[in-house]
């Protein structure tokens, strides 16, 4: 079975009904009803040799990195994050000073989202570290995946494929310190999600822990919609294309399927666009750039070299 096949027999037995609920499986956060605000929970496992290598990272980004990865969930749905659990099972090859690292790195990206660890559990693990952390957060007004309209626009809140390739530089020992560091300790888009959720009021959302096209895959989905990709339009960072040249890896590969930016995917109307992209970029310093757009079509295409053709998912699997 694939991942999709076990959350779908999971919401089969899962099902929950209950006025207290908002949002059940299957998107970035559950969400609850609050006494003031709406409540966001989120979960996100990271398994040695799946998600890291044991050898290519710092302890310290590590700890950082397993934080991070759930407080982008929480920024997916225009929220702060607020409190969470630590789930750890380690294995012989960890000692006290490894340990020391990692709660370090874990704790300086709490604090630098005002995040707390206020518990959790810790098991001896037979072979694979095994890292899980539930995280708990708070949103006025949550952004979902599926509120998407025919002919919304797709934006990215800023570059995309750094971080994959800054795991085919830690692979290949290629040093290239500014892809490797969006892959070892990725920076939730918080600020940026608050920003959406306060200024655009039809808008969809979701982070880019799959890459580009996972994300717009699940988009699609939810919304029963298709897809186009204006892959010219995709800005292409300096330092993808440094790797790209060393690895004859193409741009295309890294944007689309490398998955691990974290950075939010969003969807809006033209006319919200053009509302929010100059002060969007007044205070984030970065052009949103038109990837694409959602159709009645459901075909994901890719538009290159005026070309169109049909997309392939070649995303990495979890199983």
């Amino acid at each position: 079975m694939n991942e999709k096949e076990i959350i779908d027999l999971a919401s089969k037995y899962l099902k929950n009904n209950n006025s207290q609920i908002i949002k059940n499986i299957g998107d970035d956060c559950a969400v609850t009803v609050g006494s003031d605000k709406k409540q966001l929970y989120t979960s996100d496992m990271l398994i040695e040799n799946t998600h890291f290598l044991l050898d290519k990272i710092s302890p310290y980004d590590l700890g950082w990195k397993s934080l991070a990865v759930n407080i982008s969930d929480i920024a997916s749905m225009g929220g702060t994050p607020k409190y969470a659990l630590l789930s750890l099972g380690v294995n012989n090859k960890i000692n006290s000073e490894w340990l020391e690292s990692f709660y370090q790195g874990l704790s300086d990206c709490a604090k630098s989202f005002n995040t707390y660890i206020i518990g959790g559990d810790t098991v001896k693990s037979e072979h694979s570290i095994i890292i899980n952390i539930a995280l708990t957060g708070e949103a006025e007004k949550p952004i979902f995946r599926d509120s998407i309209k025919e002919n919304d626009l797709i934006f990215s809140t800023r570059d995309l494929g750094l971080s994959g390739a800054g795991f085919w530089c830690i692979k290949n020992n290629f040093k290239n310190n500014y892809c490797i560091s969006k892959h070892n300790k990725p920076m939730p888009k918080v600020e940026e999600g608050l920003f959406l959720s306060q200024n655009i009021n039809n808008i969809s959302m979701m982070d880019s822990s799959d890459g580009l096209y996972k994300s717009i895959e699940t988009m699609c989905e939810k919304s029963n919609f298709g897809a186009e990709i204006f892959f010219d339009n995709i800005p292409i960072n300096k330092e993808l294309s440094i790797v790209c040249d060393q690895s004859k890896i193409s741009p295309e590969h890294f944007i689309l399927y490398g998955g691990e930016d974290y950075e939010l995917i969003f969807a809006i109307s033209e006319s919200d666009y053009h509302k929010i992209q100059n002060e969007y970029f007044y205070k984030f310093n970065y052009h949103l750039k038109t990837l694409g757009r959602f159709t009645k079509d459901k075909n994901i295409f890719i538009i290159k070299d005026n070309e169109k053709t049909i997309l392939k998912d070649n995303s990495f699997s979890h199983f």
